[in-house]
């Protein structure tokens, strides 16, 4: 357990260095910013709220296969926090947006940022709650878990509203929310298989160390 927290605490720096030198590159020496960290935000916000949404769907559907997995999946929900913070820095790049110079009431700058920054936070919050009660398997864990699936979805459709399609302003998809909610959902998905190899990987050398000792002990 105490391994796994300097893991998860290891991400979490790499990500906030991450995302600051994204923002000092494109401010100080690109001069124009190009969208790198709209990027890294979107993609990284997709697959940690993908991992917790995966989580909380088997739970709900009472999928025991998640079982080994979910301390390792429900570790990162921190990093929605931090993403968050990280997205107050984008606020000096909103002139990547053509609406930036003729704002209107819905795509304005500060209503943007706030928005956006609620729903990520209302999304931590209800994350590290159905965390905590599914790891310790209280009886609330499946309303948090739905609560959670609804913040998810929320803000997955937000994202692709908000930071993707006013790129390509005057383009517009209502199916486009749904694609950015199950992409990432599918982010989940694939992380968690990257994690069961891992951890079958280690069961398997733990396995032959072991037998090893016993044949040495023969």
């Amino acid at each position: 357990m105490i391994k796994n927290r300097l893991q998860s605490s290891t991400v979490y720096l790499i990500t906030a260095i991450a995302g600051g030198i994204i923002l000092v590159v494109e401010q100080l020496l690109k001069g124009a910013p190009d969208g790198s960290l709209l990027l890294f935000l979107a993609f990284w916000t997709a697959v940690v709220q993908g991992m917790i949404a995966l989580t909380a769907a088997a739970d709900v559907a009472q999928g025991k296969w998640i079982l080994p997995l979910k301390k390792e999946l429900l570790s990162f929900y921190p990093l929605i926090l931090l993403l968050a913070l990280l997205f107050l820095l984008f606020g000096f790049q909103l002139e990547i947006y053509p609406w930036s110079k003729h704002p209107g009431k819905w795509l304005n700058g500060t209503f943007f940022l706030l928005r956006n920054f609620v729903v990520l936070i209302l999304s931590f919050f209800l994350a590290r709650a159905y965390a905590r009660a599914s790891i310790r398997e209280k009886e609330s864990k499946n309303i948090w878990a739905v609560l959670y699936l609804f913040s998810f979805v929320l803000a997955q459709s937000l994202i692709a509203f908000d930071w993707v399609m006013p790129l390509e302003y005057p383009w517009v998809s209502t199916l486009f929310g749904g694609i950015f909610f199950m992409e990432s959902f599918f982010a989940g998905i694939a992380l968690a298989a990257l994690f069961a190899a891992y951890l079958l990987k280690q069961k398997q050398e733990e396995r032959r160390q072991y037998s090893k000792v016993l044949r040495d002990s023969a």
